[in-house]
């Protein structure tokens, strides 16, 4: 089962990928990737995995409390696997490749579930009052990071060819500068 969530996560993240591409609207940059930064591809990970469990949830019905824990555990070690590894590999072995950002992504997708599951399996609830602040405050850092990006940290730019992306006023688009 979460091997099938996690390509059916992983499928839906691929084809989040390309959907600004085609409808360049400040809705779907919240959702979708605008520009190659690190943090704009988190996206991929994040929303896939938030539909997947938000459906996942109204099949089982399982309890709540427990499941908010295991969702924001999954989403975090998911986005932790992808960013550490994807430095790592990068930055420390100097490898660039697509083909391994892309089964990155499904293999950090996979760690997610898998930690998601075991959170839920082992969790008591107590605490899903704080996975639900700390999955809004989640939720708010990706979109305000669409229109006002957190900078180099998590870019594939250079410093001197950073430029911040903004919302074009006059036809709603979100361009770079």
């Amino acid at each position: 089962m979460i091997l099938i969530l996690s390509f059916l996560e992983f499928l839906f993240g691929t084809l989040l990928h390309f959907l600004y591409d085609f409808f360049p609207y400040p809705l779907i940059a919240i959702l979708s990737p605008i520009n190659e930064s690190i943090f704009e591809h988190l996206k991929l990970l994040v929303y896939p995995m938030l539909l997947g469990y938000f459906i996942l949830y109204g099949i089982k019905k399982p309890d709540i409390r427990k499941y908010m824990n295991a969702v924001v555990g999954g989403i975090i070690s998911g986005l932790l696997t992808l960013v550490l590894i994807y430095y790592f590999v990068r930055y420390e072995l100097g490898i660039e490749s697509l083909i391994f950002d892309i089964v990155l992504l499904l293999i950090s997708i996979i760690v997610g579930n898998l930690v998601s599951y075991s959170i839920y399996r082992q969790s008591q609830g107590k605490t899903w009052k704080i996975s639900i602040i700390v999955l809004i405050i989640l939720i708010f850092l990706m979109i305000l990071g669409t229109f006002q990006p957190l900078g180099l940290l998590f870019s594939r730019r250079k410093s001197s060819d950073y430029t911040a992306s903004m919302i074009d006023s006059n036809s709603f688009k979100i361009v770079s500068k």
